[in-house]
């Protein structure tokens, strides 16, 4: 029997009710290093990864796959664009059936599957609760090509493989992480957004600490090809 997702978030995500951070005050990296990434992940608290690329800073609010339940599904779309994807690793994309839409090695673009929806359990598969159980199902080791209809609402990205060996990529980085919480790689994830001006740092350091969550750069994890798949062996030791 497959695993059911989780239905909620297992660590609190109230928001904060604290005073205006002092203008260019930054939040502390407090996951900053790799055990506190496996913390987080295995935890199924939200993790907000930041990076610097050719398309200029870049914010992005994501969850463990396999404890992406309802509630964090709707705390994502609220605080984030709602464009929600999830990565999956070559291995989940041939056990799940799941196909590229225009194969491109140099975007991100070009590493977006079909999206799925679960074939069971979901109604119009929009909903929070339809995409989380949809992207619960693509973490299950036992899903497999049936137990999805396509299109749908989630679109899977790949990461790993030919992909992040062409150019690697924030993706990349939080596949990177999921490994190192003993997970298998697929991470909910959704683009961080200023509606009124150009994401920065600031914005996502006062979006961070009213929300009582971490923020990490790839850059403080070993710049960008970060291998962080030895944590949880380190931790169990």
């Amino acid at each position: 029997m497959m695993n059911a997702p989780a239905t909620a978030i297992t660590a609190p995500l109230a928001e904060r009710d604290s005073g205006p951070d002092p203008a260019g005050e930054m939040i502390p990296r407090t996951c900053a290093d790799a055990v506190n990434i496996y913390e987080a992940f295995a935890s199924g608290s939200p993790v907000i990864v930041t990076a610097r690329g050719d398309a200029g800073f870049e914010a992005h609010m994501c969850f463990a796959g396999e404890s992406f339940g309802t509630d964090a599904a709707a705390f994502l779309v609220r605080h984030t664009s709602g464009f929600v994807l999830a990565t999956v690793p070559e291995e989940v994309m041939v056990r799940t059936g799941l196909t590229l839409m225009t194969p491109g090695f140099d975007r991100d673009g070009g590493r977006f599957c079909v999206a799925v929806d679960a074939s069971a359990g979901v109604t119009t598969g929009i909903s929070g609760a339809d995409r989380a159980h949809t992207i619960g199902l693509l973490a299950d080791p036992e899903a497999r090509t049936d137990h999805f209809v396509r299109p749908g609402h989630v679109i899977p990205i790949a990461v790993g493989g030919a992909f992040s060996a062409a150019r690697w990529s924030i993706y990349d980085s939080m596949w990177s992480m999921s490994l190192s919480a003993g997970l298998n790689g697929v991470v909910a994830t959704a683009s961080v957004v200023n509606e009124m001006e150009e994401l920065d740092e600031a914005f996502v350091s006062a979006l961070a600490r009213r929300l009582g969550i971490r923020v990490v750069d790839v850059h403080d994890l070993g710049v960008e090809r970060c291998n962080l798949a030895s944590v949880s062996t380190a931790l169990d030791s």
